[in-house]
């Protein structure tokens, strides 16, 4: 839980910095894509011990559409997810509650 309350915020602010790269940008490539699968495989393995199941699913869910091609992606689901996780952040984890 230390490590995840002392890299949270650098999490928080690559997802959020991604989503305005969408967003504001307008950048919808694949090379994106791959940006954000490189973040969130990150997150996923580092703090996968303390994720729950359905957290871990969605994860997965989510990096099953990061591994698309551009073309098929739908950049508001991509911001969504995004959107999600850097909710999921923005609480700082407790060491009773996990």
């Amino acid at each position: 839980m230390e490590a995840y309350n002392k890299e949270r915020r650098s999490f928080l602010k690559a997802f959020n910095g991604h989503m305005n790269s969408i967003v504001d940008d307008k950048i919808c490539s694949d090379r994106i894509l791959k940006s954000i699968l490189r973040d969130v495989e990150s997150y996923r393995t580092k703090f996968g011990d303390i994720l729950s199941l359905s957290e871990k699913f969605e994860l997965l869910k989510f990096g099953m559409l990061l591994r698309k091609s551009a073309e098929k992606v739908d950049f508001n689901e991509v911001c969504n997810c995004l959107a999600i996780l850097s909710g999921r952040l923005s609480k700082k984890g407790d060491k009773k509650n996990g």
